[in-house]
């Protein structure tokens, strides 16, 4: 009784060390998208990131698209307007890999030329969310 214990108390770190390797060795962990952080805000003036460019808009257009389950594909010929809706920040909380931050919201209204496989051409808009985070 006593021998049987005593290598199941043996075997137990063994197999825990084996189990953790092998997890680590089939489930290698992904880099974390990286997260724009700006510097502080100061009196009132606020670094804040670009005007979204063509590329941008047109990656979330496509990003859209495919989350919205649509089969149709759709082209974006041009974008007409892009103007700034709002500006806000929320309060300062702990984030986790960055600390106490603020979150910067900037929304957009995009519109925008498509055509679609079938040959339509539509006028679109579409609000983008630019986010981004102030560090105090």
């Amino acid at each position: 009784m006593r021998w049987s214990l005593r290598a199941f108390l043996i075997c137990i770190p063994i197999l825990a060390l084996l189990l953790t390797l092998a997890i680590q060795y089939f489930f290698p962990e992904k880099p974390l998208p990286r997260l724009p952080v700006l510097g502080v805000v100061t009196n009132g003036a606020v670094a804040e990131l670009p005007v979204p460019g063509d590329a941008v808009i047109k990656r979330t257009i496509d990003r859209f698209y495919e989350s919205d389950g649509s089969k149709k594909q759709t082209n974006v010929v041009s974008i007409l307007k892009l103007e700034e809706l709002e500006s806000w920040m929320d309060n300062e909380r702990d984030y986790p890999l960055i600390g106490p931050a603020q979150l910067h919201h900037r929304l957009w209204l995009c519109e925008f030329k498509a055509v679609s496989d079938d040959g339509t051409v539509s006028k679109r808009r579409i609000h983008l969310d630019h986010n981004h985070f102030h560090q105090p």
